[in-house]
């Protein structure tokens, strides 16, 4: 059962990641036909992915762990989900400086990433799948 249902979700999910990444993944510079050139490039881009992931499921893993020893793991679960349902009823009552902050790190990242795919080369490609991973995606979360 498990399995299956995984199964389903990631096919249905595929959907929105094709829509969502899809075009990041499109617009990364593909300035050779060649099979080698264009693998490394892949290579490169997705380890700047992959690579932003293990350090943030690390760093999170060390903070889950934590409060697992500290016993208090399920009641700050309950707490922070409690918390989240109130954000979404009374959204218009929090202070706009934490979206100002979001939008910030949106601009920050938007910018350098542009920055990054004008240029042609490969550590760029290693810093635009960086910064790829910094984007929120829910199936990686």
């Amino acid at each position: 059962m498990e399995l299956w249902t995984a199964i389903i979700i990631g096919f249905f999910g595929s959907f929105h990641c094709v829509g969502m990444c899809g075009p990041i993944a499109m617009a990364i510079p593909r300035h050779s036909s060649s099979f080698l050139t264009l693998t490394l490039n892949a290579i490169l881009y997705n380890s700047g992915r992959i690579f932003t992931y293990s350090l943030l499921g690390t760093f999170f893993g060390f903070v889950g762990v934590g409060f697992t020893l500290g016993g208090f793991q399920g009641a700050l679960s309950i707490f922070l989900g409690l918390v989240i349902i109130a954000g979404v009823f009374f959204s218009k009552f929090f202070n706009k400086s934490t979206t100002q902050l979001l939008s910030g790190v949106n601009s920050w990242v938007t910018k350098t990433y542009g920055k990054l795919l004008r240029k042609e080369s490969k550590p760029a490609l290693l810093g635009m799948g960086f910064l790829n991973g910094l984007l929120p995606c829910p199936f990686v979360y």
